[in-house]
């Protein structure tokens, strides 16, 4: 199809055409028809001699037995007014289109047809905010396995959140794993951080947008719309999500970004075919190393031992690895939990100094609050109660990254400005071992809500489990914990220290 575009005058010349040819190839065809069979034909050859690509007698007749099909379906809407076709595309007004022509139209998508041999998508359908889309230069898209451990959790959510920070664009493919924590480290950017500045992310979808999953990340989905992202996928909504469009899908993801970083992989993730789109197009792929002894790690550390990535060193320091620091775009964020609560003129352009304020009136408290506040300062969804003279001022409480937004009220409560999440984490795996019960993430989550530290669980669940997972994270790279089959096993301090 888009060799057909490349060699015709306009699309609608191409339309034309295609309900001109014969419905039936089996039956004899009048001269009109083989006319327009011909025109068709040499659209096809010239548009893929404009691509700089070659064909052969296989590529014909593949050619025309898929413009065959085309043509059925030009032609069961060939009677359709503007109106009805623009009402079934956009699904009654619900998602937006974006073409190679629009405003919006990230151009590095591009590099496909000059870099590849497959061709740019021919349009995106999308929801959420479209300028998102080249609110950044030079995205970071985080990939990873499905399957990834807790280490690969941390590394996924950790690199989104730090380059969210900076401004930067995250992509990924809002898969369960790596996909959806690079996805919530980008959103907990917006609430932890100093600045209403951070970046938004995209996930990218092998199938239509009618057809989004996992369902488990139905909520990942809603919060990425709300807060200034965008949900996006180059197939009709209807489209189902097949294998072989993943593969598709990830040359997109690729694409989009300027900078790659595979957080985990196993020896055959589909991460490693986002890496090798990247390699093709001239992107900067990292990857995270890890145990040679568990096969979570084993595509990363190939990817690495061939050449093919950088190995990443930090996964809280990506100075190295992206583009300057830098605002993010300046659209107004046009969503929230509760759509009652915002103004009329929310979708307008505003000054960066309103946009601001609007997202603080218009977020709830316990999600992703965005504090404009110098950066010596400690920022966070509020709690209960304020800081009160006496007991300590903010210069002794722990940096923000000990403390994130959840565990306030637990510093509070305590009246103790030092504590340490991580040992709370820890209290939690030991009790767990007590009742003889696996100390997986859910069972943490149990056992905080039914003790002391309950406010460990004050922001909604699935905060909650980004939080325990960034601790249980951090634990297992400091040698502190161990993870098996997704639970967490404390380790002897001379094994540690060995």
């Amino acid at each position: 199809m888009h060799a057909s575009l490349l060699g015709s005058e306009c699309p609608l010349d191409l339309c034309q055409t295609l309900l001109e040819i014969s419905p039936d190839t089996s039956l004899p065809i009048s001269a009109r028809q083989s006319q327009a069979r011909t025109q068709l034909d040499r659209a096809f050859i010239q548009g893929a001699i404009r691509w700089g690509r070659q064909i052969n007698g296989k590529d014909m007749d593949r050619f025309r037995r898929v413009s065959t099909t085309w043509r059925s379906r030009v032609e069961s809407v060939r009677n359709w007014d503007a109106d009805r076709l623009k009402e079934s595309l956009t699904e009654g007004g619900t998602l937006w289109v974006l073409t190679p022509t629009s405003d919006a139209w990230p151009s590095q998508l591009n590099d496909l047809a000059q870099r590849s041999d497959w061709a740019p998508p021919l349009c995106l359908w999308g929801r959420g905010n479209k300028d998102s889309l080249i609110s950044c230069s030079k995205p970071v898209a985080v990939v990873g396995s499905r399957t990834c451990d807790l280490y690969g959790s941390y590394i996924a959510h950790e690199i989104g959140r730090q380059a969210a920070i900076q401004g930067h664009l995250v992509v990924s493919g809002g898969a369960m794993g790596a996909d959806a924590q690079a996805h919530w480290g980008a959103l907990a950017a917006r609430g932890e951080e100093y600045t209403s500045d951070a970046g938004s992310t995209v996930a990218v979808f092998a199938g239509g947008l009618k057809r989004m999953g996992p369902l488990r990340n139905r909520e990942l989905f809603q919060a990425i719309e709300r807060h200034g992202g965008a949900l996006i996928s180059e197939m009709h909504p209807e489209t189902i999500p097949e294998g072989r469009r993943f593969l598709l899908r990830n040359r997109i993801i690729a694409a989009l970004a300027s900078t790659i970083v595979v957080a985990q992989a196993r020896y055959r993730s589909g991460a490693l075919n986002t890496a090798t789109w990247g390699a093709e197009l001239g992107r900067e792929i990292y990857a995270a190393p890890g145990r040679i002894d568990t096969p979570e790690n084993t595509g990363c550390n190939r990817l690495i031992h061939q050449g093919k990535a950088t190995i990443l060193i930090s996964a809280t320091d990506i100075s190295g690895i992206c583009h300057a620091p830098h605002q993010s775009g300046t659209y107004p964020v046009v969503g929230s939990f509760q759509s009652s609560d915002l103004e009329d003129d929310t979708g307008t352009a505003k000054s960066r100094e309103d946009t601001s304020d609007q997202i603080e009136k218009s977020l709830p408290e316990q999600e992703i609050a965005v504090k404009r506040q110098p950066m010596s300062k400690k920022i966070g969804s509020k709690s209960d109660k304020e800081l009160e003279p006496g007991k300590g001022s903010e210069d002794d409480l722990p940096p923000l990254e000990e403390i994130p937004p959840a565990l306030e009220y637990l510093t509070e409560a305590e009246n103790c400005p030092h504590v340490d999440p991580e040992e709370v984490i820890l209290k939690a795996i030991r009790a767990c071992c007590k009742k003889g019960e696996a100390a997986t993430v859910d069972a943490l989550i149990r056992t905080l809500e039914g003790s002391r530290f309950s406010g460990m669980a004050t922001s909604s669940q699935v905060d909650t489990v980004q939080l325990v997972l960034r601790h249980l994270g951090r634990l297992e790279l400091e040698g502190k914990i161990e993870t098996v089959n997704g639970s967490a096993h404390l380790v002897k301090q001379d094994q540690a220290s060995h």
